[in-house]
């Protein structure tokens, strides 16, 4: 599970990383470009490389984007998506803690160890209807 987060940020950190070097390119030229092809050939991979147009690089974009939140959606969509994995865990308020320690005096705490989970499994169901949702608004918002 904690690989999954770890290539999940990584992913995301590449996709912001090349998402300013583009913005920046609107304002500073091809500058950027030009640096990255120097790199490029400095490590002998200039000539196996041809450039991409911005409508490619966008499109590239997007696909990575679209890969990636379909990957975190099945992973948080999953069963213990949410409910074991400690970065997206959705505990129960603190404001019941009161409340879940008298119950646990009385044997009952797995009242609200239940309703915890619960709160997770429904997270779960929801991320993937979300996500069709989401994409569902973007399609109408096109039709526009």
């Amino acid at each position: 599970m904690r690989n999954i987060n770890t290539n999940y940020l990584w992913m995301m950190q590449v996709v912001i990383g090349v998402t300013l070097m583009l913005s920046t390119q609107v304002f500073a030229g091809n500058s950027w470009l030009n640096k990255g092809n120097e790199i490029l050939k400095s490590f002998g991979l200039g000539d196996k490389t041809s450039e991409l147009t911005i409508e490619e690089i966008g499109a590239g974009l997007k696909q990575a984007l679209k890969v990636g939140s379909q990957n975190v959606v099945n992973q948080l969509g999953a069963t213990d998506g949410f409910n074991t994995d400690s970065n997206i865990h959705i505990p129960l308020p603190e404001s019941l803690n009161k409340v879940k320690s008298i119950l646990d005096k009385v044997g009952m705490s797995y009242l609200f160890e239940n309703l915890e989970l619960k709160l997770n499994r429904a997270a779960e169901v929801a991320t993937p209807k979300a996500k069709s949702s989401q994409t569902n608004n973007r399609a109408s918002a096109k039709g526009l």
